[in-house]
């Protein structure tokens, strides 16, 4: 079983940080590294969280076009990635109902 790919579960690997200034916000976007203009995918591998301004700044550019870097690189996490990245954010009772077990 796989992590859904969702906004929201990128944002939660992503700990809710821009990863190109590393400002942590409450209203942050989703980048595409590749742009969907250059027939870059949605997948946790091309997607990552971005404040307004960097993503504005780095707009249909590739990073390194932009002089922009990632923090770290974007990757699709497995299910025990995924868990230990909620359990550490919101503590395991809210992981265990978001899972449905309690």
């Amino acid at each position: 079983t796989r992590v859904p790919f969702s906004k929201k579960n990128i944002m939660i690997r992503d700990n809710f940080t821009c990863q190109y200034c590393g400002v942590k916000k409450n209203r942050l976007t989703i980048d595409h590294v590749i742009p969907v203009s250059r027939s870059g995918k949605s997948s946790f591998e091309n997607c990552v969280a971005a404040c307004k301004d960097c993503n504005s700044k780095k707009g249909s550019k590739l990073p390194s076009e932009a002089r922009m870097y990632l923090k770290k690189k974007p990757f699709a996490p497995t299910i025990s990635e995924f868990t230990r990245i909620r359990a550490t954010k919101s503590g395991i009772f809210d992981l265990l109902k978001d899972l449905g077990v309690y």
